[in-house]
């Protein structure tokens, strides 16, 4: 469960129940045209790629700081949010693990391994 999109789409209204997993937050992505990113020299896709990771990070950390608000949020309007135990995370974990080399297999390699050194 997402806290941030999960209220603000109102599923609240239809959903009484979430699961707390941990697995992502509010993500922000920074996209540009292919032949507008192509016609700009060098050091202006650098400028550009550090600006975007910067206003990323920012964007972020701001989600991440609202996960809490918006999960009382949640709560306060009749959800019932279940956080599995320890033991339950590890079973997810494993078996998400399980299925990375059928699901990977459409998955640029160095992305794949780089999602893999994150997760460990």
């Amino acid at each position: 469960m997402q806290p941030i999109w999960t209220y603000k789409f109102n599923f609240q209204e239809v959903l009484k129940h979430a699961t707390k997993v941990d697995s992502i937050f509010a993500i922000q992505f920074q996209v540009m045209n292919k032949n507008t990113w192509n016609a700009m020299p060098p050091e202006y896709q650098t400028a550009f790629m550090e600006a975007a990771q910067i206003a990323a990070d920012d964007a972020n950390a701001q989600d991440k700081a609202l996960e809490a608000e918006y999960t009382q949020k949640l709560v306060d309007a009749g959800m019932e949010i279940y956080t599995p135990n320890a033991s339950e995370k590890a079973e997810w974990v494993k078996a998400g693990k399980a299925i990375w080399s059928e699901v990977g297999a459409s998955i640029d390699p160095s992305v794949l391994k780089r999602l893999q050194e994150i997760t460990g």
